[in-house]
């Protein structure tokens, strides 16, 4: 955008823009006036035919016209006609029919305007009613339904508009015309007009050049609208420029004055690091780069480092920070105090510990110039933590995921199908006779068959599924990731196989059977918890068909009692 201100043989791109813009309205609007003038001469050939044939059928409802019997009137009757009159001066009345009144009323409009309107058909009687080949080409349009046809010609350099209308055959119209074998409806001719377009014409030409020059005005006056706009935004365009680089020279001078100040601070940092060397943490010290400006013994000691000078002047986080991310940026840089205990410090040889750290901005007359980072190795605390969250989520004796992580395990699980679209199936397991074992080998014995009984079920399945211990002798097990509900039938099925060879208890030899009951996500059910109920429901109905099997859950598995 700043090139296309500041430069200006871009300044053309707009201009050809809103010439483009410009045509195309112009384009549109010429086209416009010139349907608008044919619209006008087609509507002048229809109000010629409409004012005719209403005289036609004036005359058919009124039964025909009476004139004297003259040249014009030559008193030639159609059959049905009534018979002349004599009138009291002796002369004759005759009846002219309505087609011969249209031919009189066409020749006297012919002589009164530019209109020449005359009829014609494919069979007319009077042979100068014989179409010329434009109406024959209307005439046997109407013949095929058609009721109107026109053109607009040029004759001898001369614009015509030629314009037709069937004449149809109404109910009066076959008082005369009944022995002619005529129907209502019928099309038995045209009414023909014919009239000079050329004044019509010659008016839409005006407006097309009115139109012509107010497109042209209209143009140079955008253009040159277009052009001050330019020329206004690019002197404000270099007059921001000029004041960038002000702007710019003149943080450069108050860098050099900022230096010049540090350099009178440099004997208060030096007491301020006696008291850095006494403290009971690891301290390191950043500029407002992030580069290492100090570090205490206890912080070299801790991170491997031999002298002060291996870290002095590197950026920090990408040399201790394991792993991405930048957690001491928005200490020295945004002025934020940041405290952490969730990430990991590299140590010299590569072998990365948890610590926890506060980065606090150091601010000098409201200006962060860096970050007295304090941090110290959190690794017997995590461990501590680790081994009280592994007491709180895995069952001691088979070191299975128990019931809390199963239910976090399998909320994760429904979320990745809602994600991804895949099936996934919850088995559950119950030992059938572990009791018996438990009475006949005691306690002790009935654990190692526990633990046996985790490492086989965990053999069966792949590493990315879930095998819990729910309590007791029951196991549940999440297949994740299933193509067909046929892959976890496989997987039951060879649990089942698992469980029903012998134990070794210790010189003894223990058996079990295993009823598995299997419900598939989302088929099945709609949360982590039905999904559960219906594959305790399944292995209930695998225990009621005879155990040492498995079962899909049913809708009817629902009514049955536990």
């Amino acid at each position: 955008m700043n090139r296309l201100v500041l430069e200006r043989r871009y300044w053309i791109i707009p201009l050809a823009i809103w010439m483009a813009l410009a045509a195309g309205s112009l384009l549109w609007n010429w086209r416009h006036l010139t349907g608008h003038a044919h619209e006008l001469a087609l509507g002048h050939g229809r109000f010629v035919f409409a004012v005719m044939e209403s005289m036609r059928l004036w005359n058919a409802h009124s039964g025909g016209v009476y004139a004297p019997v003259d040249a014009g009137a030559p008193g030639v009757r159609l059959p049905g006609l009534a018979e002349d009159i004599a009138t009291p001066s002796g002369g004759r009345l005759t009846q002219i029919s309505p087609g011969y009144m249209l031919r009189q009323l066409g020749a006297t409009l012919g002589e009164l305007t530019d209109v020449d309107a005359r009829l014609t058909s494919l069979d007319p009687v009077n042979p100068k009613n014989a179409p010329d080949d434009w109406e024959r080409a209307g005439l046997e349009a109407f013949a095929d339904g058609a009721r109107e046809h026109f053109a607009l010609a040029d004759e001898g350099g001369v614009p015509y508009m030629r314009y037709m209308a069937a004449l149809v055959v109404t109910e009066p119209c076959l008082e005369c015309h009944a022995h002619q074998d005529y129907r209502e409806g019928d099309v038995r001719g045209a009414l023909s007009v014919r009239f000079d377009a050329g004044e019509l014409l010659a008016g839409a030409d005006h407006q097309r050049m009115s139109l012509g020059v107010v497109h042209g005005v209209v143009w140079l006056l955008v253009s040159t609208l277009i052009l001050a706009s330019l020329g206004h935004m690019r002197r404000h365009a270099m007059s921001l420029q000029r004041a960038r680089q002000e702007q710019e020279d003149l943080v450069a001078q108050r860098t050099a004055e900022l230096q010049q100040e540090m350099s009178e601070r440099e004997f208060t940092a030096a007491r301020l690091r006696l008291l850095i060397e006494s403290s009971g943490e690891g301290i390191l010290g950043l500029d407002a780069r992030g580069r290492c400006t100090f570090c205490n013994g206890l912080a070299l000691e801790a991170l491997g480092y031999a002298a002060q000078e291996d870290l002095l002047g590197r950026d920090l986080e990408p040399l201790l920070v394991a792993g991405d991310g930048h957690p001491f940026v928005a200490a020295y840089r945004m002025g934020h105090t940041v405290h952490r205990d969730d990430i990991d410090f590299r140590r010299a040889d590569g072998r990365s510990f948890p610590v926890e750290f506060r980065a606090r901005p150091m601010v000098v007359d409201g200006v962060t110039q860096g970050a007295v980072v304090s941090f110290s190795d959190i690794t017997d605390r995590k461990a501590v933590a680790q081994k009280v969250w592994r007491q709180a989520n895995y069952d001691t004796l088979t070191g299975l995921p128990n019931r809390t992580l199963f239910a976090e395990r399998l909320r994760q699980a429904i979320a990745q199908v809602d994600r991804h679209g895949h099936a996934m199936a919850l088995l559950y397991i119950d030992l059938d006779g572990f009791k018996n074992v438990n009475d006949a080998f005691g306690h002790a014995a009935g654990d190692r068959l526990l633990v046996e009984t985790a490492r086989r079920i965990t053999g069966a399945v792949r590493e990315s599924d879930t095998v819990a211990r729910m309590g007791g002798d029951e196991f549940t097990v999440i297949l994740t990731g299933l193509l067909h509900h046929i892959d976890a039938a496989v997987a039951a099925g060879k649990i089942v196989e698992l469980l029903a060879q012998p134990f070794a208890l210790g010189g003894a030899e223990g058996r079990v059977t295993a009823s598995v009951g299997i419900a598939v996500y989302p088929s099945d059910a709609f949360s982590a918890d039905e999904l559960l109920k219906h594959a305790d429901q399944a292995m209930y109905r695998a225990k009621a068909e005879g155990r040492n099997r498995y079962s899909f859950f049913a809708p009817a598995v629902q009514e049955a009692p536990a």
